[in-house]
């Protein structure tokens, strides 16, 4: 489904626009809105929040940083984030890793090293670690 441009003394009108039918259709077959033309935009996030004592903060981060120059090779990474701030002497911190793909993100929870892994073997206490999953609708 070809659209058609319009070109009057030297400007570009843009497309008509979509029926709702026609949006409806471009969605349920995958090519998004027409801000992302044929590009996939759902992304799939694991979302840690994770409350971590001061004295083991800087091997959490190094091990972090270490963790997402590695997911940064993997197929289907999108991309990662952390937040953290100090209160008292704990860093309450979030770490988000986005991936272009449900699959890819079960896959990497299933057969890679996950963020609460890493948390886990740092010593982090099971009861300070939460786990969301989450799509990005945006």
């Amino acid at each position: 489904m070809a659209e058609e441009q319009r070109t009057t003394v030297g400007t570009t009108q843009a497309p008509s626009p979509a029926s709702p039918e026609e949006t409806m259709e471009r969605i349920a077959t995958g090519l998004g809105s027409s801000r992302y033309k044929e590009y996939g935009v759902a992304a799939y996030a694991q979302i840690v929040q994770a409350a971590v004592p001061q004295s083991l903060w800087s091997g959490v981060l190094f091990s972090w940083m270490s963790m997402k120059g590695h997911l940064q090779g993997l197929h289907m990474f999108d991309r990662s984030q952390l937040f953290a701030t100090l209160v008292g002497e704990v860093v309450y911190v979030t770490f988000v890793v986005v991936w272009d793909d449900a699959d890819a993100l079960a896959e990497w929870m299933q057969h890679g090293y996950s963020v609460e892994e890493m948390l886990r073997a740092m010593g982090i206490a099971e009861e300070d670690i939460h786990i969301q999953l989450t799509r990005d609708f945006s």
